[in-house]
């Protein structure tokens, strides 16, 4: 839904402004590698800066979603390590 911009088969589900402003920072950060939207984490990822938002829950669960590249990956798992794992 987020990577199509509130759109789901053709129907606008969710407002495409409230996408954009909820993908894009609201808050910037002294600390961290992330920035925040609303419920979003936003930051940029990999050589080529993709912009990105991401989801981060209790011990590894995400959504990250990379619109550059049509990229939504879903981790669930039990990760008691460092949260930055990315």
């Amino acid at each position: 839904m987020f990577l199509n911009k509130g759109n789901w088969n053709g129907e606008q589900i969710i407002s495409e402004q409230w996408i954009n402003d909820s993908t894009t920072t609201q808050f910037e950060r002294n600390s961290g590698s992330a920035d925040y939207g609303y419920q979003w984490w936003v930051r940029t990822f990999g050589e080529n800066n993709h912009p990105a938002f991401f989801a981060q829950g209790h011990y590894g669960q995400y959504i990250f979603v990379v619109p550059d590249l049509n990229l939504v990956v879903a981790l669930a798992s039990h990760y008691e390590g460092s949260a930055s794992i990315y």
